[in-house]
Parts: C-alpha cells; structure tokens; sequence
C-alpha cells in the first residue's frame, strides 16, 4: 500500500529528466531505511539510559545508609544516632530497619533460609533520607553519627553511584556519536547517489542548460527525487523502528524498574519522528548541495 502510494505520488509530479528509470535505486531506499533504523535505536537507547540515571540520581542521591557493627550495645548505639539525626536541620526522616525488613534484604544472597540464621551477628542498617544533599548537611550528618557512634559507619552512596553515572554518559556519548556517523553516512550514500544519476543523464542536464534552465531549477528536480526515495525508506525505518520500541517495552514492563527498558516519556517519544524529519532534510540538503556543486564545475 505504501509503494502504490508513492508511485501515484511520483506519476504527479514532473520531472523533466528521466527519472522513471529506477537503475539501481532500491539500494538508496534500502540503506536510507537501515540507516534510519540504527539511529533511532540509536536514539532511543540514549533517551532510555537518561530515563534511566535520572531515575537512579533521585532515588539515591538523598538517600543514606548508617550502619551499626554487631555488639551489645547495638541497640543503645542506634538510639543514639537516631535522636542524633533528629537534631540535624536538612534530615527529612532517619529509621532503624526492623528485622523482616533486613530478612528481605539478604533473602537474595543467603536464601530463602534467612529467617533460621537469627542467631547471626548482623550489623544494624539505619536509613537516612535528606531533604537535599550539600557539604554543609553532610558534615553535619558526620558530625552526629560520630558523636553517638564512633565506630559507625555512613555509605553516601557516592563512590559507585558517580561510576554508574560516568558509565551511562559515557554510553549515551556512544550513542550520540554513532548518530553521527549515521547521519555522515547517509549524506556521502546521497551525494554519490546523486553525482551517479547525473553521470548517467549528463546529456539530458547539457539540454537543459541549452533551453535555459538554471541551476536551481536542475538542483529541485533532483531534490524532490532524492526525498522521494529516502522519504520511502525513512518512513520504512521508522515504522520499523516504532515496532521494535513497542516490542521491547512491552518486554520492559516485566523487568525491574532498576533495569534499563525502553519507556520513554512523550517528548522522549517525539524526538523519534523528528530525528526521523531531520534526516529526510539531511537528504534533500546534501542532494541540493551536490547537484549545484557539480554543475557548478560542468563547461
């Protein structure tokens, strides 16, 4: 349906250079719509993997975690701290996890067992949530638990969380480069396919310039064909595209929410087709370009 639309299109429009012969342009509709493809996947991994550090930069980054060595006086020690934090202006809310809630904790490593180990020296885990991180909180945060528990210790969450963030840039800066390469790749593909076509209607474009026509009017005509061979291939990868993200996020939706997945919001979702839009005025500017720059170096 979609191929018979675009015939009808094309038989509308008029070109005064042969351009019904296809010669070899299903590879150009073929490579704008795989290009298409990986950079929208491109694209919509580095959106998810935003989503996703976002998502791990606000569920961590106020959050603190105080913990207790195993001793007789655990109990007193985490009073102490508790009242300790109370005091502490920037402190939203501080709680000793109670023993069903560490049984859940260590249920992934030791098994389904835990609750038969209650004899096991654990250290106690107080939670600490912030209602916003700065030194001056933290150091104030220090200064409490050292004052009631010397020997605690307090994990900020700062060390593998910065390394977690680091990777995730680091990737998304994979992503955006590969877009690049995409989108270099997809120009210099239309440009020879361009400089191709006129080699091969050399002698209808000097029968053009013979009858007057200049080299805007030549340049359109190639303009209007190149975006109509890579709209047919866009709009394929898109569509393609838009598959495959439905596909994965319906996967996505049974994972853990700490995993990445292909949920985006709807601006996230709108970039796709704009990416998609930018590529198609990628196309019709390298033809442009191509075509004036060539005739330019014609006798």
């Amino acid at each position: 349906m979609l191929n018979r639309l675009l015939r009808l299109f094309q038989k509308k429009q008029r070109f005064d250079l042969p351009f019904h012969a296809r010669l070899g342009t299903e590879f150009l509709v073929f490579l704008t719509g795989l290009m298409t493809l990986l950079c929208l996947l491109a694209l919509t991994a580095s959106l998810s993997l935003t989503r996703l550090a976002d998502h791990w930069s606000s569920g961590l980054e106020n959050n603190l975690t105080i913990e207790l060595p195993s001793s007789g006086q655990q109990a007193v020690l985490a009073a102490k701290v508790l009242s300790g934090l109370r005091t502490v202006e920037g402190v939203k809310s501080a709680k000793l996890m109670d023993q069903a809630e560490m049984n859940e904790l260590l249920e992934p490593w030791l098994g389904s067992g835990v609750e038969r180990m209650q004899g096991l020296p654990l250290p106690a885990l107080i939670t600490v949530e912030l209602k916003t991180r700065n030194d001056r909180v933290m150091a104030s945060v220090r200064r409490a638990v050292a004052q009631a528990a010397p020997a605690a210790r307090i994990d900020a969450n700062e060390g593998w969380l910065a390394d977690l963030l680091n990777l995730t840039a680091a990737l998304k800066l994979c992503a955006i480069l590969i877009m690049l390469a995409i989108g270099a790749v997809t120009a210099l593909t239309v440009a020879g396919a361009v400089r191709s076509r006129m080699a091969i209607h050399h002698t209808e474009l000097e029968l053009l310039h013979t009858m007057g026509a200049d080299d805007g009017y030549i340049a359109d005509q190639f303009q209007r064909y190149i975006c109509m061979l890579t709209g047919r291939g866009i709009l394929t990868g898109f569509v393609i595209c838009m598959a495959l993200v439905a596909a994965l996020g319906a996967l996505s939706l049974n994972t853990s929410t700490s995993l990445p997945g292909m949920r985006l919001t709807l601006p996230q979702f709108l970039s796709l087709p704009l990416c998609s839009l930018l590529l198609l005025g990628l196309c019709a500017m390298t033809a442009r370009t191509t075509v004036l720059k060539v005739l330019r170096a014609m006798p």
